[in-house]
């Protein structure tokens, strides 16, 4: 509030409540593009440090299952380059004959 009464530009509609669940949460500091941080400040009802956490908990879960998943292959780096080579080229071939 500005000293006069009325709310300034700072001042948000929505005001976030998070249940804590007794889990340390560590404070992080991120950089975005000040073109995002405009579009992120466009909706001020949305948590977003809750949605960042959901983003990236979701993909250190995948990293995780990925880590399991590959812990006892043999594959070296050439063979999955190979590999996704190979795969590059079957997708294109099947958009390309989606095409006709």
């Amino acid at each position: 509030m500005r000293e006069n009464g009325s709310p300034d530009s700072n001042t948000y509609k929505y005001v976030h409540t998070r249940v804590c669940t007794g889990e340390h949460m560590a404070n992080m500091t991120i950089s975005v593009p000040d073109g995002l941080k405009a579009m992120l400040e466009r909706h001020p009802e949305m948590n977003w440090s809750e949605v960042a956490r959901q983003a990236w908990k979701s993909k250190a879960e995948q990293l995780e299952l990925l880590n399991r998943l590959t812990a006892r292959s043999k594959a070296t780096d050439k063979d999955i380059e190979e590999l996704g080579r190979l795969m590059k080229k079957g997708i294109a071939r099947k958009h390309d004959g989606l095409k006709d």
